[in-house]
């Protein structure tokens, strides 16, 4: 992936938990209907505060097949199974990949937009809080993983992906090691636009 162009992004300083509780609670998510064959799954956007400011826990897959997320950097989450509802399937994940207990180390502050993805798969989002020190134990579905302050995604860059058939340009952010780009860009520059909007 070769990286061009560097634009900034809205300014942040010290973004809060509270401003972004905020922001999830005074509007409804907007909700995709699946079809019969659609992907259905969602994901964990952890925020910790530390330092006054807030953080999220972003993972690094391994490359593995059939996973259409193989490789990239992405919020803990994965796809809903059974009957179960989508936030026991974001609780679920999260404690499968990075053996955080949302339920008893944290709370669910809400969900952001369903999103869809470049397959046919539609992702909720949901906005989880941990308080005080938790331990992350990643599993084997996980490469790596970082705390990253939502400040450090200041700027993105452009960043051309190699696909089947074209080279793609995308927005990312470069943050250490981690590009971040496609689905868990979208989640999270979104969730930072919606946290300013109604904090400004």
């Amino acid at each position: 992936m070769k990286a061009a162009c560097v634009a900034a992004h809205n300014e942040m300083t010290e973004m809060k938990i509270a401003q972004i509780e905020a922001a999830v609670r005074a509007r409804a998510p907007r909700k995709i209907a699946p079809r019969p064959q659609t992907l259905v799954a969602a994901v964990a956007l952890i925020l910790r505060e530390r330092d006054r400011e807030a953080e999220t826990l972003l993972i690094k897959r391994v490359n593995r097949v059939g996973d259409p997320w193989s490789g990239q950097v992405a919020l803990p989450g994965g796809r809903r199974a059974g009957s179960e509802s989508l936030i026991e399937t974001a609780i679920r994940e999260t404690k499968e990949e990075v053996g955080i207990d949302l339920s008893a180390e944290g709370r669910v502050l809400g969900a952001l937009d369903d999103i869809k993805g470049h397959i046919d798969a539609i992702v909720t989002p949901f906005v989880a809080e941990v308080r005080g020190p938790v331990h992350v134990d990643p599993n084997a579905e996980v490469a790596s993983y970082d705390w990253v302050p939502l400040n450090r995604l200041e700027r993105y860059v452009y960043v051309d992906i190699p696909s089947s058939h074209e080279t793609l340009r995308r927005r990312a952010y470069r943050v250490n090691e981690f590009l971040i780009w496609g689905l868990t860009y979208r989640i999270l520059s979104r969730a930072i636009r919606l946290a300013k909007r109604v904090n400004d």
